[in-house]
This record gives C-alpha cells, structure tokens and sequence, in this order.
C-alpha cells in the first residue's frame, strides 16, 4: 500500500483565510495526503507590512468589498485547529537580517524525522530556504498573478484597470535555494472588470482544485509526475516586459477608480447584460471552403424572443441542415432545434427537436454507419448523453449516457487511430462563483461500450483562452485541427484554430495556429463557434446590444 504524502504547512496564524482552509480541508479528507506538521511564522513587522496602500485605494478596496460582497467569501477567517488539533506544531521568526538564524532549530530535525515530503508555504510569508533545507518535492506556493500577463501588485487591481481579459495564478515550487524556482501549475481565470474582490474570490477558489490534484499526481505517479509538469510549464521561451506595476499613489488610486466606475455605469445602463446570438454562414458551390472571409457571410437571425447559437451543419438532398442551441429569452432555457436552408440558403424551416427540464446546446452531431447520432450539452443533467436520429432530421431517440456525474460542456467527439477521442470542457470545482473550466480527454475503443479511459494527461489544456470546444475537430492538409473558445474576459468573445501535433493514449499536445476576433463588423461583440462541411460554412455571433 502506498504510503501517503507527508506535508508540512506553514502559515502565519492559527487564524487562516477560509481559501487556505479549504485547500487543507480536501487535503485532510484525502486518500493521499498527510498534514504531518505545521509551521506558524512570526514577521517582522519592520518589513513586512501588510497596509501600505495608499489612503484612496484603500477606500477603493473598502467600497469594491461594500458593493461586490455578497456570497463571495475566500478571505473569511477560521482558526486551523478545528480541522487540525493533533498536528505538531512549531513556530519561527521571519528575518532578512540573519537568514541562518531565522528558523527554529527544532524545524529541520521535525522535517527529517517526520519524513516531510513537500511543504505548503500558505502564510505567504517570505522564507529563507537555504536554512529550512527543502525537503524531497520542495516548498510550494500558490501566486496570483502571471508575469506573461501583468506584473506587479496590488492582486487583481492591474489586471481591472489596464483591462486584461484574464487574471493567471502559479504554483511555484522552490529546491534548495531562492534561485531554483520552478512553475509547476499555472492557470488563469476570466477577469471581472469591476472588482478586485470578486476576482481574488474567483482565483483563490481555485486554490482548492490545484494543490490537491497536484499532490494527488504526485501520490499516483511519483517523480514521472513531476517531472511532466515541469516540462509542461518551463519549456517555453519566456519574455517579460521589464514593466513591474506597483501600489498606486492616492491620485493614481482614485483617477482608476473613477475610470472603473464610469465604465460600469457605462455597461450596465446603456447596453443589455443579457447576451443574444445570430448565424452567419455562406454556401460553396465548388466544395472549397478556405479561406473563409468572414465580411462575406449571410446572416440569419431568430425571432423576437429567443436566439440561435452553436450552429452544427449536414447537408442532404440538396438542402442543408443547422442543428442549433435555440435559447428562450422568457424561460431562460434553451432547446435543440434545427433549421433548413434550400441549395441557394433561403431558410424555409426551424423546428423544435430535444427539449428536456434542463438546458441543452451545443448539439454536436456525426454520422457513423449510415445512421446521424448527437451528443448535446447537457450539464443541467450532470450527464454527457448520446442520441440517435429515428428520421432525420427531426426525430431523436436517446441512446445512453457515455459519461455520469460529471459538469461537461460542449463534448467533441473525433475518431482516430482506431479510437474514439471525446474532447470536454469540465468544470471540476463546480463553483457558481468561480467560472472555470478545463479541458479533459477520454478515449475509447467502442462508442456504446460505456467504458471511457482519462488520458493520464487530464487536464489537457488548462488555458482559459483556448480550453472550451467549438466545434468539429477537422483534418486539412493531413493536418489536424481543433477549434476552440476564447473565453477570457467574457464568454464566447472569439474562437481559435488549434492544431493537434500529438494524440495518443499517453501524450497530447497542441499549438495555436490562429485566433478569429469578430473585428470585421464593429456590431458583433463576440463569436464562439464554427463548423462546415464541403457545401457550407457557418458561425454564430453576438451583436452589441444597446438599451436605446
């Protein structure tokens, strides 16, 4: 059996946020992990000083709190010891001074003779890891902030006033000495554009799916495990720009914050907050589909009340078929149905197909032995469903679930090497307050057999900009192609070409050939999905959409 992994934890009180609580909590109830020390650091508080704002960000950040509080709760505080009240427990004093003398002498023996594996520095506080002597997988912490994206402090301020569409996060793993530093994890979130709190919310709650998973990998795999991350993370040239933000003065605080409320009054009293989607397509009468131009296609746009996004597209007879997500303003809730166009894209039908208590879109649609199967998105039923079309194209006869307790989106199916390959976005902390998603890889060698394989590889895209599906996985010029959604900042706002370079039942690789910004229509705010076959192409968009 194997032996869980040991950790020790360092943390500045015994009054911790609930986010750092959160992480030990999962980690306690594990099958995996161990807490087998904690480490509470005192600061010098000559220089370590947590209020050194200026007085009109700290007023920013009062009101951000007032205004945005609500459910949000990550910096709420609980005292450690009601989830961990027989753990050793020994103290030390931060210093920049006398870094050889700044560790209690009992810690590097209580490391040794509890056989530390790895130790969690969730105090922040600042360490000299030379004198703690790292044990086996080192010290880790868990960082807001990218340098690929902004740099500098105050957490999630810069990001909010220089309008970044994305929020990242690291986990750093430190060895031996300050100078061997290694990002072992490292995501992002969607930004809010309007308040520093929910974003911290948002980014913290992460915290809880990170750290457990990783240690859980390391639990599973050992070494091999770590080493793939490392690889995953730091094999990539990297340039910064030697811009580093730092805590704005009084007059910088408040001119942003004017700034961050001007264009909150300005999106929510003149445009609508709730998002609608049209189609655009074109018809090829020659089979050549690329290149595609965007400013030439035709627009089809649904009756008042309701909205059609998602689109999927087969073409029979002559005639092409749209399979489409068909929203509801009135219900909030949308259905599948499908719309057909004749040869020359006159639309001469919609109907209503699937329709369940729950939301359903995204109606992914194949054909395999003559017969035309569905997978739609159905989250609300924590299920990935598969149906089978009876007649064609209106009616649907469900099959079975390829996959149980799970909150999917937008599942993809592709076949190749002999293996069916279902592509997910899933939302694994399944947390209303932090929308996130990754994307995981299953594999199988029989659709209907129910038995799906994780690609030891899960999750294999952890980039918000590039993880959620959009659309058919595709092979051109023996190349093979998987579009994706932008999802950074706001939902659906563009989509990407991603091109799969590595795919079998141990590696999964992809790199992003091209990015589609709606840019050719200043009306469209937003576009998240394509798909064609040789006689027709066609896109969703979101039209920008004023009050008056």
């Amino acid at each position: 059996m194997k032996e869980k992994i040991k950790i020790g934890v360092i943390i500045k009180s015994l009054e911790i946020f609930l986010w750092e609580y959160r992480v030990l909590e999962k980690l306690f109830n594990s099958g995996f992990a161990e807490i087998s020390l904690l480490m509470k650091v005192k600061e010098n508080p000559e220089i370590f000083i947590d209020n050194n704002y200026s007085l009109f960000y700290r007023l920013h950040d009062k009101l951000d709190k007032h205004v945005f509080k609500g459910e949000y709760d990550f910096n709420k505080k609980i005292n450690i010891l009601t989830l961990i009240n027989e753990v050793p427990l020994v103290s030390f004093e931060s210093s920049e001074n006398n870094p050889g003398d700044n560790i209690n002498k009992e810690i590097p023996l209580k490391i040794k003779d509890l056989r530390i594996d790895l130790i969690l520095n969730l105090g922040g506080a600042a360490i000299d890891n030379l004198s703690l002597k790292s044990p086996r997988y080192g010290i880790w912490s868990y960082n807001i902030g990218d340098n690929r994206i902004i740099r500098g402090f105050p957490p999630c301020y810069w990001e909010i006033v220089k309008k970044a569409p994305e929020i990242g996060c690291t986990v750093i793993m430190s060895r031996f000495d300050f100078k061997n530093e290694a990002v072992i994890y490292r995501t992002s979130i969607s930004a809010f554009t309007q308040s520093i709190y929910i974003n911290k919310n948002r980014i913290y709650g992460l915290a809880s799916l990170v750290i457990p998973r990783l240690i859980e990998g390391l639990f599973l795999s050992g070494d091999s495990y770590l080493d793939k991350t490392l690889i995953k993370f730091n094999n990539d040239v990297e340039i910064f720009s030697s811009k580093v933000h730092k805590s704005p003065d009084s007059f910088s605080a408040l001119w942003n914050l004017i700034l961050i409320l001007t264009d909150y009054l300005n999106r929510n009293l003149i445009y609508k907050k709730e998002i609608s989607w049209h189609l655009l397509f074109n018809i090829y009468k020659n089979g050549q589909i690329f290149p595609v131009f965007l400013d030439r296609l035709n627009k089809i746009v649904a009756p008042k009340g309701k909205f059609w996004a998602d689109p999927f597209v087969v073409t029979k007879n002559g005639d092409h078929y749209i399979f489409v997500e068909e929203y509801l303003f009135k219900t909030r809730k949308a259905h599948i149905s499908v719309l057909k166009l004749d040869k020359e894209g006159n639309l001469l039908s919609s109907e209503r197909i699937i329709e369940k208590p729950y939301h359903l879109s995204y109606p992914f649609i194949f054909e395999l032995n003559g017969e035309y199967y569905m997978i739609p998105e159905s989250r609300g039923d924590r299920s990935i469903q598969l149906y089978i079309c009876r007649n064609f194209p209106d009616k649907w006869e469900f099959v079975r679930n390829l996959k149980e307790e799970i909150a999917a989106t937008d599942s993809t199916l592709f076949y190749y090497s002999d293996k069916w390959w279902l592509f997910t976005s899933v939302d694994v902390l399944n947390n209303p307050a932090v929308p996130f998603s990754e994307l995981f890889l299953y594999f199988a060698d029989d659709l209907f057999s129910g038995h799906w394989i994780s690609h030891p590889m899960n999750p294999i895209v952890t980039d918000i900009k590039t993880s959620r599906p959009a659309g058919n996985i595709f092979v051109f010029n023996n190349k093979i192609y998987r579009p994706s959604q932008d999802c950074s900042g706001s939902y659906g706002k563009a989509f990407n070409l991603n091109q799969i370079v590595k795919l079998s039942e141990e590696f999964y690789e992809e790199i992003q050939i091209s990015k589609v910004e709606p840019d050719w229509d200043r009306k469209i705010i937003g576009t998240h999905t394509i798909n064609f076959n040789n006689n027709i192409v066609v896109i969703d968009a979101s039209p920008l959409r004023k009050r008056f």
